[in-house]
């Protein structure tokens, strides 16, 4: 965002905020339906901190953010926000699944769009053309 404010895009600046309000919107949600889903009850607010915490932790990149630290970084804040450990670590691991399944399934959109044509071998000039 900062690099399309220099350069006075700031109609690409918009987007690129209302875009992450939506996605951090949608990614309350998600943690709030993992938790539910685990029988834990706790307000979209809550929920919003989880979603921060999970932004922070995925941009810092020092750490290596495999299967299982995110999770804990999450049930380690589900305590600061009123919940158990164990069902933040769930929700967790929950919404990350969630997460890469959507992303397989816009994955598979892409792939299964047109794509490029393929490049004609002969509209390819030869080396001794080019000088």
């Amino acid at each position: 965002v900062v690099g399309f404010a220099r350069y006075g895009c700031w109609s690409m600046v918009a987007i690129v905020a209302a875009t992450r309000l939506v996605t951090f919107a949608t990614d309350a949600v998600r943690y709030w339906l993992a938790l539910s889903a685990v029988g834990v009850t706790l307000s979209l607010l809550q929920c919003s901190a989880l979603v921060v915490v999970a932004f922070i932790g995925a941009a810092v990149v020092i750490v290596p953010s495999g299967p299982g630290l995110s999770e804990a970084a999450g049930a380690l804040l589900a305590t600061f926000v009123g919940t158990p450990a164990p069902p933040g670590f769930v929700s967790t691991a929950t919404q990350r699944i969630a997460r890469l399944v959507g992303l397989a399934l816009i994955a598979g959109v892409f792939m299964l769009g047109p794509g490029t044509p393929p490049i004609d071998p002969a509209a390819i000039p030869d080396r001794a053309d080019i000088s």
